[in-house]
C-alpha cells in the first residue's frame, strides 16, 4: 500500500487569506476547508494509507484541529523553519521526519496544501495524488491556465531611446503557459530529503480548473468568489458544506473566539422547516460581516466575543436582518422573503426586507418592534413594542444616535434630529423633533426638552463613543 503524509503548511506564495488559519472565512476557521478537501480525498481513495500532519505554532489552530475529531498530529516547525524567506523543502523535510518518528514509518510521497487557501475539492486533491503516484518527476504542482498574455501590454525602452512593445503580435500561443496555483504540491521523500529548493529537481504539473480571474490577497475579494462558487462549483460546495460542519461540532470556538455555532446550514434547515427549501449560503458571509462590524459599536458585553450567538434574541435578529437586506440586494426576492419570514416568526420582530437598515443598531428585546419603511440612521436603538410606520403615504425620517425606548409610536411626516431620546410610550405623529433634545407624550400635546449635545452623548449609553460617525 502506499504511504501518503498530507502536511498543513501556510505558504505565502499564491492565492491565500492573509492571517493564521483560525481567521473565520464563510463561517468556518479557514483551515477546516483544507482538512475537508484531505478527508474527502482519502474517503474516495482508501487504497492509499494517508496520514495528516498539521505544521503550526498557533494554539487556537491546535484546539480547532483537536476538537474536530480528524486523525491527525501537530508538528511544530522551529523558529529558525518559519518566514517567507525559508525555504519550504526544508520545512517539509522537518514535518516528514517528525511525522516518520511519531507513527514508526516512512511514507512514499508527502503532498502539502496550504491550509489558508480555501478554494479547492476533493477532486483537485485526488488528481494531483494520482499524478504523484504515476509520475517519475520529483516535485507535482497544481496549475490553472491563464487567461490573457500577461506581456502584451509590456513595453520596454531601447538603447535608440525608443519604447517597444516585448510582443511583436498579438497572436501569440497561451495554450502552454500556465500559473502555479500552489495550494497543492506533491514531493517525493527522496526530493525532500535533497534539501533542494522546488525547481531544482525536475517538476510537472496537474492543471486544475481555474477558479478565479485575478488572484489578489484580498479576503473580501476571495469571500466574494467563494460566494460565487457555493452557486456554481459543487466541488467547493461540498468543502464548504464539510468545514462548516466542523464549525458546529467545535465546542471550543466560543472560547477562542474564532468561530460560532450558525452556520448556513442551521439556518436552511430552520427556514425549510416552515417555508420551504432555501440556499442562504451565498449571502452568508456578508450579512456576517456585516452584524459583527455593528456588535463592535453596541455597548454590551454581550456582543464583544466576536461570534453571533443565535440563542441570543438581538444577535440573531439581528444577523437576519442584514442577511435578508443581502439576499435582496443580490435580487433574490425569494430567500429575502423567507428569511425575513423566519425572523418575524422567532423573535416577533417585523422590519421587511426591502428596508434599508443602518450599519449600526441595536434591539434589546425586539418582540413585538415593527419597523416601517423609514428612513433610518446609525446608532439607533430600538426597545420592545416600538412602532415605526406610515400615515397618509408619509414616513419618518430618524436621524443619528436615537434611542426609541419601550412602547413608542413613530409615524407619518416625522422628522427626528439628531442624539434625541424618545421616552416610553411617546405617541408622535407628523412632527418635527430638533436635535439633543428628550421627548415624551403624545402628539400634538409633545413635551420636548432640549438638552445640551454633551449630556445626550451620555445618555445615549447604549453604544460605545457615541460621538456621530
Amino acid at each position: 500500500m502506499v504511504r501518503v503524509l498530507f502536511t498543513l503548511l501556510n505558504n505565502s506564495e499564491h492565492l491565500s487569506i492573509k492571517g493564521n488559519d483560525a481567521s473565520v472565512f464563510l463561517g468556518a476557521p479557514i483551515v477546516c476547508y483544507t482538512l475537508a478537501a484531505i478527508e474527502l480525498a482519502m474517503e474516495q481513495t482508501p487504497e492509499f494509507d494517508a496520514s495528516i500532519a498539521i505544521c503550526t505554532n498557533s494554539d487556537n489552530s491546535i484546539n480547532i484541529m483537536d476538537s474536530i475529531g480528524i486523525n491527525c498530529f501537530n508538528v511544530k516547525p522551529p523558529v529558525e523553519l518559519t518566514g517567507d524567506e525559508v525555504s519550504k523543502v526544508l520545512a517539509l523535510r522537518h514535518a516528514m521526519h517528525q511525522a516518520e518518528g511519531e507513527l514508526g514509518h516512512s511514507f512514499d510521497y508527502v503532498v502539502n496544501l496550504d491550509s489558508t487557501s480555501p478554494l479547492r475539492s476533493a477532486d483537485d486533491v485526488i488528481r494531483v495524488l494520482k499524478k504523484r503516484i504515476t509520475s517519475s518527476a520529483d516535485v507535482i504542482f497544481a496549475v490553472t491556465s491563464i487567461r490573457g498574455n500577461p506581456l502584451l501590454n509590456i513595453i520596454r525602452f531601447t538603447e535608440e531611446g525608443k519604447y517597444l512593445p516585448i510582443m511583436k503580435s498579438r497572436s501569440c500561443e497561451m495554450s502552454s503557459f500556465y500559473a502555479i496555483d500552489g495550494s497543492i504540491c506533491a514531493y517525493t521523500t527522496s526530493f525532500l530529503e535533497s534539501g533542494k529548493r522546488l525547481f531544482d529537481g525536475t517538476c510537472d504539473a496537474v492543471a486544475i480548473e481555474n477558479k478565479i480571474e485575478n488572484p489578489l490577497e484580498d479576503e473580501e475579494y476571495i469571500e466574494f468568489l467563494a460566494q460565487r462558487l457555493l452557486k456554481t462549483h459543487s466541488g467547493f460546495r461540498e468543502i464548504h458544506n464539510r468545514a462548516t460542519t466542523y464549525a458546529v461540532a467545535n465546542n471550543n470556538f466560543n472560547a477562542i473566539n474564532t468561530c460560532c455555532k450558525l452556520s448556513p446550514s442551521w439556518v436552511n434547515k430552520q427556514i425549510e422547516a416552515l417555508f420551504g427549501k432555501c440556499d442562504i449560503s451565498p449571502y452568508f458571509a456578508r450579512a456576517k460581516q456585516r452584524a459583527l462590524y455593528c456588535f463592535t459599536h453596541i455597548n454590551n458585553k454581550y456582543f464583544h466575543k466576536g461570534i453571533i450567538d443565535p440563542l441570543h434574541t438581538g444577535q440573531y435578529a439581528l444577523f437576519l436582518c442584514y442577511l435578508a437586506r443581502e439576499a435582496y440586494e443580490a435580487s433574490d426576492s425569494e430567500t429575502a422573503g423567507k428569511i425575513y419570514y423566519l425572523n418575524k416568526t422567532l423573535h416577533g420582530f417585523d422590519i421587511y426586507y426591502e428596508v434599508e437598515i443602518p450599519d449600526v443598531f441595536f434591539m434589546e428585546h425586539p418582540v413585538g418592534t415593527v419597523l416601517g419603511r423609514a428612513k433610518y440612521s446609525d446608532r439607533l436603538f430600538v426597545g420592545q413594542n416600538v412602532t415605526v410606520g406610515g400615515n397618509r403615504g408619509k414616513y419618518p425620517i430618524i436621524g443619528k444616535n436615537v434611542m426609541l425606548h419601550a412602547g413608542c409610536i413613530i409615524v407619518g411626516n416625522t422628522v427626528i434630529g439628531d442624539n434625541v431620546e424618545v421616552s416610553a410610550g411617546t405617541f408622535i405623529r407628523d412632527e418635527r423633533v430638533p436635535d439633543n433634545c428628550l421627548v415624551f407624550g403624545e402628539s400634538p400635546n409633545l413635551v420636548i426638552k432640549v438638552r445640551d449635545a454633551n449630556e445626550m452623548h451620555k445618555r445615549l449609553y447604549v453604544f460605545r463613543d457615541s460621538e456621530l460617525l
